[in-house]
């Protein structure tokens, strides 16, 4: 778009710099999603008011669905199946894997309804007695892994078997893996020379794009939402969680200055989560797209927990959900957990410091830095992409200045 067009004197905004000066956002409450008779659970996974992923029970993997409560564990795993688990979720299924059989470790990409008897398996022809395995999910559309003639090929499905595609990227020979969908993108890892690439896929081998930064030994890319991917990259012997807007040289590291290494599995396109290693111990992580806007998830536990890992983020209504899992020490187990909070204002961009380091608060702060962002047509002002959800489209446009006005205006 031209500048011209985005060009807003700010004695026409005066009135709103008057307004939200002190609106502010709660802390996290977690919830612990533990069913009764399992002997571990962890939440890989959640869309709306649901939370998916496993339960241990009598030794096995059962793949399940909760709704907020550790009482409300549904059980999915099919009659027949060993293990199982939910590594995906939409608002019409969940996805994942189970085994071929009870006595066989073999996995097979699956898909679910709601119920354990809506169990279907995403397994391709092409995979034969191979393994294959679904990752994650966006609507209807699942991304994972088969291992086609002895190599894992990154693939995704739409709903069945027969709709897989491999993604393999054209003339290279390495294994892959899809690992998240935001529908429109696929991201993951390419092996190219035995070293792990991430990688970023629209839909086709051919639109393949490799994130790997320069200077990095290894990098993989685990979560992605609008314009943003997460995951990690290795410089030398350490790993960092990692930030990208679709190009390598947009990788941002987000390891705070209290961590020996980092990882970032998931991002709702806002904010990020993960786990930081601090004196040996994971700590389930928070990030609003840099390193000093780190937060410990763990610090929000009640009574004495070990590791503790945060791997998926979402935005239902007004609230933020970050889901995971961490060890219990009264317990003795690894236990589900829910960590939820009043979701940060889409109008909420600085703190004053032209960062973009977010303060919970609404101010004239953040409409300046938005206002500056606009002008320049910096991706900092892409907030929205017409549809006022705050789904971010990569672009400029006028929509996000209404959208944030509204927002800005509205206090929240």
């Amino acid at each position: 778009m031209p500048l011209l067009t985005r060009s807003l004197n700010l004695s026409s905004i005066t009135a709103f710099s008057l307004i939200a000066t002190g609106s502010t956002f709660g802390d996290w409450t977690v919830t612990n999603l533990h069913p009764p008779g399992a002997t571990i659970s962890q939440v890989h996974c959640g869309f709306g008011q649901r939370q998916a992923g496993l339960a241990v029970v009598g030794g096995l993997s059962h793949a399940g669905i909760w709704h907020g409560a550790a009482d409300t564990w549904v059980d999915l795993n099919p009659i027949g199946i060993g293990h199982s688990a939910i590594t995906g979720i939409s608002s019409t299924l969940q996805a994942g894997y189970t085994n071929a059989s009870p006595t066989l470790s073999m996995q097979r990409a699956s898909r679910w309804t709601d119920t354990a008897g809506s169990w279907v398996s995403l397994h391709p022809t092409a995979a034969g007695q191979h393994e294959s395995v679904v990752h994650g999910v966006f609507a209807t559309q699942q991304v994972g892994s088969a291992n086609i003639g002895g190599r894992t090929g990154a693939c995704l499905w739409n709903g069945s078997a027969d709709t897989w595609v491999d993604l393999k990227p054209p003339n290279l020979l390495g294994s892959s893996q899809a690992l998240a969908t935001s529908g429109a993108h696929q991201v993951g890892v390419v092996y190219i020379n035995a070293k792990k690439h991430a990688s970023m896929w629209s839909g086709s081998p051919q639109s393949w794009v490799d994130l790997h930064p320069s200077g990095a030994t290894e990098s993989c890319a685990q979560g992605v939402a609008g314009s943003q991917q997460t995951g990690y990259v290795a410089i030398g012997t350490s790993f960092h969680a990692a930030l990208w807007h679709s190009t390598p040289e947009s990788c941002t590291l987000l390891t705070p200055v209290v961590a020996s290494s980092s990882s970032a599995t998931g991002t709702d396109g806002t904010h990020q989560v993960g786990s930081v290693m601090i004196g040996g111990t994971s700590h389930a992580s928070f990030w609003s797209g840099t390193a000093d806007s780190w937060q410990d998830l763990s610090l929000f536990l009640a009574g004495s927990w070990g590791r503790t890992f945060a791997t998926c983020i979402w935005v239902d209504g007004p609230c933020l959900y970050v889901g995971g899992y961490g060890f219990n020490n009264t317990t003795g187990r690894e236990e589900a957990l829910l960590w939820t909070r009043t979701a940060p204002c889409h109008a909420d961009l600085d703190n004053g410091s032209s960062t973009g380091l977010q303060d919970q608060a609404i101010t004239v702060d953040d409409l300046l830095y938005f206002l500056q962002a606009f002008e320049s047509g910096a991706m900092a002002a892409d907030l929205d992409n017409g549809t006022w959800t705050g789904t971010r489209d990569n672009s400029v446009t006028m929509d996000d200045l209404l959208f944030m006005l509204a927002h800005f205006e509205s206090g929240c």
